[in-house]
């Protein structure tokens, strides 16, 4: 990712995400190796993570707690929203390109859209016959593609549904 202001001398530097078994989330600064924050919250294994592609240091966790949360690493990492919705474990979050929504996969039938704007439900997405597993966005953020375990693969007008 872009500039944050922890990295060394405020110089540019790539950091990366690792998300633990015991529901902490670690960010490393790449190139020194060095442990920029510990994240806490979720109260189960984190099953995936993703940046908010616009460079502005939101990360979204998505975790077997049935969770996902919001954290802002240029405010020291501090957790900026839990979104519930879920019944099942989550396992897999996807922020729009242009950033306006986030789309969540659990086990089950349906995605979830949220807005990234309120992190209020925008909707409820139906259509597959088993547990949906995955979720992404075109590099427009005109679609969201899913995919589930009923070996379909749906594409979604993600403003309308």
């Amino acid at each position: 990712r872009d500039a944050d202001p922890a990295c060394a001398g405020g110089l540019p530097c790539v950091i990366l995400a690792t998300g633990l078994n015991d529901g902490q989330i670690k960010v490393w600064e790449v190139q020194t190796g060095h442990l920029l924050f510990s994240l806490v919250g979720h109260q189960d294994v984190v099953r995936d993570l993703s940046f908010a592609p616009n460079g502005s240091l939101i990360l979204v966790s998505a975790s077997r707690d049935k969770t996902l949360r919001v954290w802002d690493l240029s405010r020291d990492g501090r957790q900026v929203q839990v979104l519930s919705g879920h019944v099942q474990w989550v396992y897999c979050c996807s922020i729009s390109p242009d950033c306006s929504m986030l789309c969540s996969a659990a086990g089950e039938k349906s995605a979830l859209l949220w807005s990234m704007r309120s992190y209020t439900l925008i909707r409820r997405l139906e259509g597959h016959q088993s547990s949906v597993v995955s979720c992404d966005f075109s590099p427009d953020s005109a679609l969201l593609v899913t995919a589930s375990y009923d070996a379909c693969v749906i594409m979604w007008d993600p403003y309308t549904g």
